[in-house]
């Protein structure tokens, strides 16, 4: 009997295996224990519309003001959104081969540098003369997941979702107050989680 190694992927986690029976046996591993070492050199790939999700805040500052003056300035999260991939097939490749093939109609749809963070939080809350009280500046953008198929130069094929976002969104909301008319969606997320 000849036992064949696999990997499985079941509810976001990959799970190896060894087995000669078809199904998944073995122990679990959280995707950021595994050795992604690319294993595929992409040569075409075909991708679906991309989903646009709802805002996420990515960053989060606890400002409290007093007599005109910064009494406290607590920077509470401070994730930029980069382009990432999450592989779902045994070939790995590299998340810069994913964008140069995505089709342009595509490449419209996000942004793949890194969102905005902590700085440039910072320079925005100094720019907006706050009154006495309690504030979250922060950074919000709307993740955007493209499901993709490709072919490795070997033949082999590979897939994965490309992770990215979408309007970047800065600004300041008042903890002592509810939300305003005006205030975006990512800035009613920053006060309702931070507040």
């Amino acid at each position: 009997m000849q036992l064949t190694a696999l990997r499985c992927v079941i509810g976001g986690m990959f799970v190896f295996s060894l087995t000669a029976l078809s199904g998944c046996v073995g122990f679990v591993a959280e995707s950021s224990d595994i050795d992604l070492t690319q294993t595929c050199a992409l040569t075409a790939l075909e991708a679906a519309s991309p989903a646009v999700h709802d805002p996420q805040v990515t960053t989060a500052h606890h400002v409290v003001m007093k007599s005109g003056q910064i009494e406290s300035d607590v920077k509470l999260s401070n994730s930029p959104e980069n382009a990432h991939v999450t592989w779902t097939a045994m070939k790995v490749g590299k998340v810069d081969d994913v964008l140069r093939l995505l089709p342009p109609k595509v490449k419209q749809a996000l942004s793949t540098n890194a969102s905005p963070g902590s700085e440039q939080v910072a320079a925005f809350k100094s720019k907006q003369g706050l009154k006495d009280g309690t504030f979250i500046a922060y950074a919000a953008i709307r993740p955007v997941t493209v499901e993709f198929t490709g072919n490795c130069a070997d033949g082999d094929p590979t897939s994965g979702t490309l992770i990215a976002w979408t309007d970047p969104d800065i600004g300041v909301v008042r903890c002592e107050s509810a939300p305003s008319a005006e205030a975006s969606a990512g800035g009613r997320n920053a006060q309702a989680e931070y507040c």
